[in-house]
């Protein structure tokens, strides 16, 4: 487990004197309360210590060599110090060694503060890291920690009551529930994917964030657990913010007393195994709980919660659970600092020729896949850094978020890449040719000539093409078909009639308006012989009237029985419903009329491409269905205003189209920008009668990929700009 504490004030003789003016300064006093404690042995079997800092609760992994001098440590001079551990000894320990040590000492506070001169060496370092409220604000708003609880002595009166989790009959009885739970899962699989697939929209979220609330409390009691098993005490526990997102954390710094390396390994896989034991359990009780939130919130915890825990959890590039697995399994504590460390030197040697004393001795295999590790580290935190300088920006007010994007960039990406080329600018006198430096150059020559040449100037972008003009027949007023006058595909002039149609209930009012027109003039006749008053003679021509203006708008209507066509054209999509005799109503299709000699492409063409198009350009549309040939046109008119609601809804993404929208009140809203190019097109090859979605690619001036970027960026800082 862990050893016993060796007092390092008690251990480190106090001597008296002083030396005099001209003799090397003295080592100073240790702090009385440091402990050093045995350590785990390194994969290779070698010994290591642990220096223990009760006051900070912190802890330095330590060597042979760094033992063997602490454990002599005395006011001497350095040289003296490294004689007598060669002299006890059988290492080769030299002065620089012994200042290497002496200026960790002094880095992490660990020289007694009464010592002489140890008051200057802690004020320049509390000037180095002293920080203006800027800064406090740059690092805390990223990070920072709330302890809630001192679970060390709730977790000693808990310990007795959890020794059955640690029994190998508790592990066959979680592999028969996952047995159990997936057997039963099986058998109610549509059941479960639709309520699962119900529960992750946003009315639910709540209940998603307290079922994932409640699998990370179980998750971080089993890292308090375990360690408690095996005697680490637990300080506190509380939350901890990443961008002002709430997490539960464990402080298990302790866990470094410990001695085997496998109950560090449990520890830090304690937590994602009680998170998947929970999940375990929580899928097999979703087949026995009734419908309600209890039965929710099993169902979120035997899915997403496993799923997160292993997919964030793991991850060994960031300083969660599964950098510490992977750290405490190979044995290398500190890894990342040294993996960086490492690959910092193979770069400056490979590529500059700096003449690098290695940071450490250690095999070439491991020196290898470390260098690895860092690189991916620091691909993984360009990305990452990246995404929060992104979700600082949408999640604050825009003039803050734009600052705090701005201070991401500059401050986790930028300044480290500005701080190691002021070292290589620094060391330029000491820069060598080497093989992997003039590999790198040519890249580097090869790459700067990619973006800056301009090689083409092609501009592609979703479009649809369509005839100019067309117009679908219907019916003017409901009938039975009589007659069909044309056929799929014919030619037709602007008025020329397509079909008749025959309405009974038409010809039965006109005859009998007609009849009333006959029986009132033959009234008016009657009267006029019989010399009949003004009034009655009035009367009558008003029935008249009336009843030739019902005459005239019937025989309207059955002129509107012949439907004609309203443009010259080709006939298309005639139905093969029209059977004489057949009754059709208003909102029936005729026919399809389209003028098939222009047509016309309305293409969408993205903000980063717009400028380089012009009116006069050529384009060529090539359509979606591969039995259409390419179809040539040429640009009419460039709107310079982006769209805010997409025309064509073919080429929404919902419909299948390649343009990335949101549907709001039954209209397509482009996500990006995009401006509208109209352009006049030869008829296309193909017997086309509706809207044909495709692309359109138009040959605009040639551009650099540096000057596309360059617009592209311009044109989100244009938008953006607006408050």
């Amino acid at each position: 487990m862990s050893a016993a504490p060796i007092p390092l004030g008690r251990i480190i003789p106090d001597l008296s004197g002083s030396a005099g003016p001209k003799s090397p300064p003295r080592l100073p006093s240790l702090r009385q309360e440091l402990d050093l404690v045995e350590g785990p042995r390194t994969k290779e079997g070698a010994p290591t210590w642990t220096l223990h800092d009760p006051v900070r609760n912190a802890y330095f992994r330590l060597g042979w060599s760094a033992f063997e001098i602490l454990a002599r440590w005395a006011p001497v001079t350095a040289d003296e110090l490294a004689a007598r551990v060669k002299a006890e000894t059988r290492l080769d320990v030299d002065r620089e060694e012994v200042e290497s040590l002496l200026r960790m000492l002094q880095d992490n506070h660990l020289v007694a503060a009464g010592a002489p001169g140890a008051w200057r060496v802690y004020a320049a370092h509390r000037e180095r890291r002293r920080a203006g409220p800027w800064s406090w604000l740059l690092h805390h708003y990223l990070f920072f920690r709330v302890p809630l609880l001192r679970p060390d002595a709730a977790l000693d009166r808990l310990s007795p009551f959890a020794r059955p989790f640690f029994t190998r009959r508790f592990a066959s009885l979680v592999v028969l529930a996952l047995i159990a739970g997936l057997y039963l899962t099986g058998r109610q699989w549509d059941g479960f994917v639709a309520r699962l697939a119900a529960l992750t929209s946003f009315e639910n979220l709540s209940w998603l964030i307290l079922a994932l609330a409640g699998a990370k409390a179980v998750h971080e009691l089993g890292h308090a657990v375990v360690a408690k098993r095996f005697g680490v005490r637990v300080p506190s526990a509380g939350l901890a913010f990443i961008v002002f997102w709430p997490r539960f954390y464990t402080e298990t710094t302790d866990a470094w007393r410990l001695t085997d390396r496998r109950a560090q390994v449990a520890i830090d896989g304690a937590g994602i195994a009680a998170e998947l034991v929970l999940a375990v359990a929580a899928l097999l009780a979703w087949s026995f709980l009734p419908d309600g939130t209890l039965r929710d919130a099993a169902l979120m915890i035997a899915t997403v919660s496993w799923a997160s825990t292993l997919a964030i959890n793991l991850n060994p590039f960031m300083r969660f659970d599964g950098y510490y697995l992977l750290a405490d399994a190979v044995g290398i504590p500190n890894l990342q600092p040294r993996a960086f460390a490492l690959a910092v030197c193979h770069l400056r040697r490979t590529l500059l020729g700096f003449d690098e004393a290695a940071p450490e001795l250690v095999p070439s295999t491991v020196r290898a896949w470390m260098i690895a590790y860092a690189w991916m580290v620091w691909i993984y935190r360009l990305v990452l850094f990246a995404g929060i300088a992104l979700v600082v920006y949408h999640f604050f007010i825009k003039l803050v978020g734009i600052g705090l994007f701005l201070v991401e960039i500059g401050w986790f990406i930028a300044r480290p890449v500005w701080r190691e080329a002021r070292t290589w600018w620094g060391r330029r006198a000491e820069l060598r040719p080497t093989r992997s430096g003039i590999a790198a150059l040519a890249v580097l020559t090869a790459g700067f000539v990619a973006l800056v040449v301009p090689w083409r100037g092609r501009v592609e972008a979703p479009a649809a093409l369509r005839a100019a003009e067309f117009v679908r027949v219907f019916p003017a007023t409901p009938g039975r078909l009589a007659t069909v006058h044309v056929a799929e595909g014919a030619r037709v002039a602007a008025g020329d009639p397509l079909v008749t149609l025959e309405a009974p209930d038409i010809e039965g009012q006109i005859a009998v308006v007609r009849a009333r027109i006959a029986e009132t003039q033959r009234e008016i006749d009657l009267s006029a012989v019989a010399q009949a008053s003004a009034e009655r003679l009035g009367i009558l021509a008003e029935t008249l009237a009336t009843n030739r203006r019902e005459l005239a708008l019937q025989e309207d209507l059955k002129s509107r029985l012949t439907v004609r066509a309203a443009l010259g054209g080709q006939v298309r999509q005639l139905g093969e419903h029209l059977a004489p005799g057949r009754w059709m109503s208003e909102t029936e299709s005729i026919a399809l009329l389209v003028a098939p000699e222009v047509w016309t492409i309305h293409a969408y063409v993205s903000e980063s491409d717009v400028a380089t198009v012009e009116p006069g350009m050529q384009a060529r549309f090539h359509a979606a269905q591969a039995d259409v040939a390419p179809v040539p046109a040429v640009i009419e008119t460039v709107e310079r205003t982006d769209l805010r609601t997409l025309p064509d809804a073919a080429l929404a993404e919902p419909l299948g189209g390649p343009i990335a929208v949101r549907q709001r009140e039954g209209r397509y809203e482009p996500v990006s920008a995009f401006y509208r190019v109209r352009l006049r097109a030869e008829p296309p090859t193909a017997a086309w009668h509706r809207t044909m979605r495709g692309e359109i690619a138009i040959a605009g001036a040639p551009r650099s990929l540096l000057r596309r970027w360059w617009q592209a960026i311009a044109a989100v800082l244009v938008r953006e700009s607006g408050f």
